[in-house]
């Protein structure tokens, strides 16, 4: 069970490049609620592979950072964390 939440929307419209999303404390699970364009994550460390982001993607995993990375294009990025 978890035991709180916490809810990021981004506007994709602007382009980001390995922008740090805050995790205190780190989340435990990962479910994207809404992909409309391009968006990557990498997890833990900036120099990890890049995971593409689609809607309904779930990771269950310990995440204490986790880095943004999408071109210019439109919609929106909604990720839910939970720990």
């Amino acid at each position: 069970m978890y035991s709180d939440y916490v809810v990021y929307e981004y506007d994709l419209s602007t382009a980001r490049t390995d922008t740090e999303v805050e995790l205190n404390p780190p989340a435990r699970k990962l479910i994207v609620l809404r992909a409309d364009d391009e968006a990557y994550i990498r997890i833990n460390d900036i120099s990890k592979r890049k995971v593409y982001l689609f809607q309904n993607l779930k990771i269950d995993m310990k995440m204490s950072r986790v880095y943004l990375t999408n071109p210019s294009g439109s919609g929106k990025l909604i990720l839910l964390f939970l720990w």
